[in-house]
């Protein structure tokens, strides 16, 4: 294979944690990576004096309902006639309640905010804010303003999502989360898996079984593709037909399979449609793009365009 890439893996490797970073940016459920925290230990209420709503973009959604720090607000739809079915303190801990005082008479309204708002009672001195009906919450494991790690998570009878700040009706007021993988071209590729931000997808041959075999120092290089332990399905754009599962990565996240590969991205392409990771070999396998198409295991991995047997791609990890 002709692909002698010693210098280059060694900048990417230079490179990795700046990379790691931005990666993890550009998409609402990768921005829980290896390390991160879903369900942190925070206070189970969210108290504001004189709350005001406001519309914020939250990762790659626009118009998105806020919270007068502009922390994402979610509903969740069990809950869209208003009867409570997150009360469990587990629940609670997970996804904090907007609360106001009980004496609070109404919440001021941000440019862009118009659906209708209300109070539903959660204590003898508490209530929390409605919003076109459905109460509403923050997610723990956002930890900054302007965050969407809630978006799409299937828990607590019903869907957590986004809630449009423009909404005025119950029906439009949860976001759909947008697809999680994609079909993109990464030239000359086209029909490869690919993230929400259209970033190559790939996997290694020898992790065909769903045992890891990138570890440690190879996770720099090739970031997998992760999402809250809470998550049981994720979003597919048109054309992605295989089979999605799941592999263990932390106490608080697992990686995303595709037909029983685990999907990684490569921190050596430098932004959508690239496929400089196509053939490389390292990790004890082969890394190769990944099918959108596939439904079978053999099929899954795109075979390199133009191989060249005569050298091998090498790493310096």
């Amino acid at each position: 294979m002709s692909n002698t890439r010693s210098p280059s893996s060694r900048r990417a490797g230079g490179d990795s944690r700046r990379w790691h970073h931005r990666v993890l940016a550009g998409s609402a459920v990768v921005a829980l990576a290896v390390g991160g925290t879903v369900i942190a230990a925070t206070a189970s209420t969210e108290r504001h004096a004189a709350s005001q709503l406001q519309s914020v973009t939250a990762g790659p959604y626009r118009g998105m309902l806020a919270n007068s720090k502009a922390v994402s607000l979610y509903v969740l739809s069990a809950e869209s006639a208003g009867k409570l079915h997150c009360t469990a303190a587990l629940c609670l801990k997970a996804w904090p309640p907007l609360l106001v005082r009980s004496a609070t008479k109404s919440v001021s309204l941000g440019k862009g905010v118009k659906g209708r708002t209300g109070f539903l009672r959660r204590s003898s001195t508490m209530k929390q804010v409605t919003f076109n009906g459905y109460p509403v919450y923050r997610f723990s494991g956002d930890t900054g303003a302007r965050q969407s790690n809630g978006e799409g998570i299937v828990a607590d009878g019903g869907t957590w999502t986004l809630a449009s700040a423009s909404a005025t009706t119950t029906v439009s007021t949860p976001v759909k989360p947008k697809a999680l993988l994609l079909s993109v071209g990464a030239s000359p590729y086209v029909n490869v898996l690919g993230t929400a931000g259209s970033l190559s997808l790939y996997a290694l041959s020898n992790e065909s079984a769903g045992k890891l075999h990138c570890t440690g120092a190879c996770l720099p290089i090739w970031p997998p593709l992760v999402v809250p332990t809470a998550i049981t399905s994720v979003s597919l754009g048109a054309g992605v037909k295989g089979t999605i599962g799941f592999v263990t990565r932390t106490a608080s996240s697992k990686q995303v399979t595709f037909n029983g590969f685990p999907v990684y991205v490569y921190s050596g392409d430098g932004g959508p449609g690239q496929s400089s990771g196509e053939g490389i070999v390292a990790d004890g396998g082969t890394w190769e793009l990944v099918s959108a198409a596939a439904t079978t295991t053999g099929t899954t991995q795109i075979p390199p365009a133009a191989p060249n047997p005569t050298t091998t791609t090498t790493y310096h990890y």
